[in-house]
């Protein structure tokens, strides 16, 4: 796979006007230098950095914008909550398949209830 970019990228380079190997093998070699640094920082992986903590929405009060925060869930998606209210509980929710069930047992420690507002 390496090899393949190497070739495309090669091709890439004499096509943008790097006609001379020599200039396309300088090019190469500066895009595939790694900074002193960063062989350290890559070396730890992305699971272990903190993150900051998701921010619970509310389904019976979240608006269209706050909604499609949320992962999985976009402008339909964030529609068809809104009309669906209220809802009760988490379950009432799950119960009524607004979204698929698979999404939302990725979204459910992201998602409350609360008062019904509407």
């Amino acid at each position: 796979m390496k090899k393949y970019c190497f070739y495309v990228l090669m091709g890439l380079l004499l096509v943008c006007g790097f006609w001379t190997i020599a200039g396309a093998v300088d090019m190469m070699a500066s895009l595939t230098a790694v900074p002193a640094g960063a062989a350290q920082s890559a070396a730890v992986p992305a699971r272990e950095t903190p993150e900051a903590k998701p921010e619970i929405v509310d389904l019976n009060t979240a608006t269209v914008a706050e909604l499609k925060t949320l992962p999985w869930i976009g402008e339909i998606y964030s529609k068809s909550i809104i009309k669906g209210r209220p809802y009760a509980s988490k379950d009432d929710f799950a119960a009524r398949h607004v979204i698929p069930s698979v999404t939302y047992e990725k979204l459910k420690d992201r998602i409350k209830i609360g008062p019904q507002g509407n």
